[in-house]
């Protein structure tokens, strides 16, 4: 996926800028010398072309906004599918599952991590879908 500059503001292209240029900068002129800084700053640092205000992504890669960089296209949030349920869930679906059939909190972060290799699961996150299921009624 390509990234459109002409869409973002010229504060966004300033922290765009500043993410991969050696030398960061605290403003720029006109909003057209922060496209082209920025765009060429960005493909530079991530071995993409720039364009008619657009950077264009690697093969194979997509921008992630909130890491502001380029990555693999491939890439999957953290819903996959478990090879234990054999079907497509998310990882609170299957806390949930976990939660009710007794299983204690480490034993539950154990078993999402093998599941979901990607999933930043914690404790916390256990707690929270325990006290969702009280709420609910679904646990006692």
């Amino acid at each position: 996926m390509n990234l459109n500059l002409t869409t973002y503001s010229t504060d966004d292209l300033v922290a765009l800028y500043n993410a991969v240029a050696k030398r960061p900068v605290k403003k720029f002129d006109r909003r057209s010398v922060a496209i082209e800084r920025a765009g060429n700053a960005l493909a530079e640092a991530h071995d993409a072309t720039f364009e008619d205000g657009i950077v264009i992504a690697p093969d194979g890669k997509r921008w992630d906004a909130k890491a502001r960089t380029f990555v693999s296209a491939d890439r999957k949030k953290h819903a996959a599918s478990s090879p234990v349920m054999g079907k497509r869930l998310g990882i609170g679906a299957r806390i949930a599952d976990l939660l009710i059939a007794g299983k204690d909190t480490k034993a539950i972060v154990e078993t999402i991590h093998a599941e979901f290799p990607q999933s930043r699961a914690t404790g916390k996150d256990v707690s929270i879908m325990r006290s969702k299921l009280r709420n609910q009624g679904k646990l006692a």
